[in-house]
Order: structure tokens, then sequence, then C-alpha cells
């Protein structure tokens, strides 16, 4: 996860700065009909950075520079395409955009955004450049979206391990203020299958402390059943709450998958250079997982693990229990 937030954030900085070298010029010139029919190709030609990541953009037009109404916009890294948005409008103050008085600098400030549709193929690649320094959360930029609507969110197989789902997505957020962040989004199947997922997260505080919870409900052969890896976990419902500082996080989880069986976990996690959890709780199997692995009738299964966790470094398992008492 720490990965692909340096990742977007970079894409998004190298994009943002690129802009704030142009938007003076662009402010007192937008009203030029030969700026505006090449001001997609302005933007292309200066947010990237050959072997690593580019951003494609095509028709620019609008109230410009307030009001940004974009054809196609694609996003890449040395392997090609794996984001590519269609037909997006965004409702901006440009003037924001720079806070020399600020921590981060940076602050896109956004009342509405609307695309009609994002696809989303895959992961972006490693980059094997070692970074200049650690992922900060204070470096993070701002970002305030006040309405943000994607009528299509399409998400490919890269991402879904071979599923595939399309979602109508509708939030709004604070990123970067994590003294009053906060994301709101919903998401909705039309693509025939039934589905949907509300996220609802915020922070607060210096350092800040991050909760939330996270709904699901999606039939058989869904999305959160191919992310997990499980094609054949059946109907998955799932509750996930969180709350606390990255160092002591605490999340407990009740996820119920038709074909496989019921967890309830709680789980203590420190993101920091220790990296150390405990995960405690029971899994209830059903009757067919039961007999399959030899477990037989019984109460639920109880489950125990101890570790330690360092994204792109370490995964160690000190002890793992697994007790039935069938």
């Amino acid at each position: 996860m720490r990965r692909l937030l340096r990742l977007l954030t970079r894409s998004a900085v190298f994009a943002i700065v690129t802009l704030i070298v142009a938007v003076a010029a662009l402010i007192l010139s937008m009203r030029l009909t030969a700026v505006q029919r090449h001001l997609g190709e302005i933007i292309t030609a200066l947010a990237q950075r050959p072997g690593h990541f580019f951003v494609r953009v095509g028709n620019v037009r609008g109230a410009l520079p307030w009001n940004l109404q974009v054809d196609r916009v694609e996003i890449g890294d040395a392997d090609g395409v794996w984001m590519v948005i269609e037909d997006a409008e965004a409702d901006w103050h440009p003037f924001d955009l720079w806070k020399p008085f600020d921590h981060t600098h940076l602050c896109i400030n956004v009342d509405r955004i609307h695309a009609r549709r994002l696809l989303w193929t895959r992961l972006p690649i490693k980059d094997d450049e070692p970074d200049d320094e650690p992922f900060r959360w204070d470096k993070f930029p701002r970002i305030i979206a006040g309405d943000l609507v994607v009528d299509e969110f399409d998400v490919g197989e890269g991402l879904l391990a071979g599923g595939h789902a399309v979602v109508r997505a509708h939030g709004n957020g604070i990123l970067g203020e994590w003294e009053r962040g906060r994301l709101d989004l919903t998401l909705e199947r039309i693509d025939g299958k039934r589905g949907q997922a509300r996220i609802d997260l915020y922070s607060d505080g210096s350092p800040p402390r991050f909760h939330g919870s996270v709904v699901a409900d999606e039939e058989a052969g869904g999305a959160l059943a191919f992310l997990a890896r499980l094609p054949e976990a059946g109907p998955v419902r799932l509750r996930v709450e969180s709350s606390g500082p990255l160092g002591d996080w605490s999340v407990g989880a009740d996820v119920d998958a038709g074909a496989i069986g019921k967890l309830d976990a709680q789980a203590h996690i420190a993101f920091g250079p220790s990296g150390a959890f405990r995960i405690e709780g029971t899994f209830d199997p059903v009757a067919r997982q039961r007999d399959r692995y030899l477990v037989g009738p019984g109460d639920p299964l109880a489950l125990l693990l101890d570790g330690a966790w360092i994204p792109d470094h370490e995964l160690r398992l000190d002890q793992a229990r697994l007790n039935a008492d069938g």
C-alpha cells in the first residue's frame, strides 16, 4: 500500500509542479484559441518522466482555467497504460494550488469532479530506483474534493486476479489534511451483478489517528472474492472497523463468505520500525469445508497469529495457532 501511495504521490506531485510553473502564463493566455487547442499536448509533453511514468492528455476545453473538460487522460509507466479516464470535467480553484506557508505547499481544491468512465487495469510497476526518503504522510499533497462522481468505474482483471467489475462511484473527501481528513465513498455494481460497498474513513489529531469502516455485500463471483484470490467463496458480506494511530492500529473484521465460512477477528498492527501485529479471533467453516479438511462438526475454530509485517521488506510469523474442538 505504501509503495502504491509513493508512486501515485510522485506522479501527482510531478504533474502538479509542472502545472504550477505554467499556471500563471496559462491563466493569462487560456482564452486564446491557439493555446486551448494545444493545451493537452503541452501538458502531455511536460507531465512525463521517460522510462518511469507519463500522463497523456487529450483535447482540453471549458471555461478555463476554473472549469476543465478533458476527452481522455492516460496514465502509464514503462509497461504501458494502467489507467484511462474518459470524458472528465472538474470545477476547481487554480489560485489555491500553491500554498507557500503550508507544510506541503500543494493544494488541489476541487468543488466537483465528474468522469463518464474510469478504467483501472493494474497497479503501476515498482520503481527500481531507491527512494530519496521514506514515504511521509505529512508531505502528502492536500486534496479537497467536494463532490466526486464516476459513472462507470471499470476495474480490470489485473487488479482482481482474473475477475472484472464495473461500478458507479460517488463520494467526497479531504486528503493530506490529517487533523480533519476524511473519505466518504459509495460503490455500486452496475454490470448486472448485485453488490455495493461503503467506505467511511476519517483522521484527526497530530500525529494523526485513523478511524473508519468498510461495509460491503456482494453476490457469488463478485469482485471481493476475486480480490481475495478466492473466486469460489460464494456471496460475501463484510464489515471492517478500525481506529488508532498507525503505531498502534486496531482493526476488527466480520466476514461471511457463503461457501467458506464466517470469520470474526481483531487485529493490532504497528506500522513502524517493528511492524508487529497480533490477530485473534474465530473461524467457523461451513459443513463442506469441515468435511474437506477433516475438522468435523463443533464450535468455531480459534485462531491466533503473531508476527511482524514491514511492507516491501518483511513478513514474519512468530506464532500461528488454529484450534478445533472436533
